[in-house]
């Protein structure tokens, strides 16, 4: 009975969270609040070309551990463990990534800032939302014509769709950047360019 127990509760952890990506590859799985935060903070990675929940490590000798993220930043692969009390995390792991090739990373909750993060997750709501090729033709001139815009200046841009959903997705599909995206929430005053 207790396996049957921890087998469910181990299930209810892996559980997909709903969030919206662009950058993720395969199912979303989260042990905890925590990596589901720092997955937020990978999509809006400029560096990264994709990240992948959960590989799995052997020791060679029949024991297993699954890691929270492997982030392809195209010519290097980097394996990140986040903190969790309740895991104890295998000595042989981080040699073992790095026989592999591949970087590691073990983050704990000091190491996310929670302005960036609170940026990311406001963006991300919009990472479904398709951006016509007008919209993107119309925000991308007027930004080349400006230099930079205000968050409520591109309201004023005539386009088919809502402002912030488009500057959003364009944000997160890299035509364009905010220049205080990590000091400052975003808010009318955030300025964007091209990127």
């Amino acid at each position: 009975m207790g396996e049957l127990l921890s087998h469910r509760a181990e299930a209810r952890a892996f559980l997909p969270s709903g969030l919206n990506t662009v950058r993720s590859v395969g199912p979303l799985r989260f042990r905890s609040e925590l990596a589901r935060d720092y997955a937020c903070l990978l999509d809006v990675d400029d560096q990264l070309g994709s990240w992948t929940c959960g590989p799995i490590f052997h020791d060679g000798e029949g024991e297993q551990f699954t890691a929270d993220f492997e982030v392809n930043y195209g010519t290097s692969i980097e394996i990140v463990t986040i903190e969790d009390a309740s895991q104890r995390l295998p000595t042989w792991l981080p040699q073992r990534i790095h026989d592999l090739g591949h970087r590691y990373r073990h983050v704990d909750r000091s190491a996310i800032a929670p302005v960036r993060l609170q940026n990311a997750k406001d963006l991300l709501q919009y990472a479904r939302v398709t951006v016509s090729l007008s919209d993107r033709v119309r925000l991308l001139s007027a930004l080349d014509e400006q230099g930079s815009l205000s968050l409520a200046d591109c309201q004023s841009i005539n386009m088919t769709g809502r402002a912030v959903p488009v500057v959003a997705s364009l944000f997160l599909h890299r035509f364009i950047v905010f220049d205080d995206i990590d000091e400052l929430p975003l808010g009318p005053d955030s300025r964007v360019r091209r990127r």
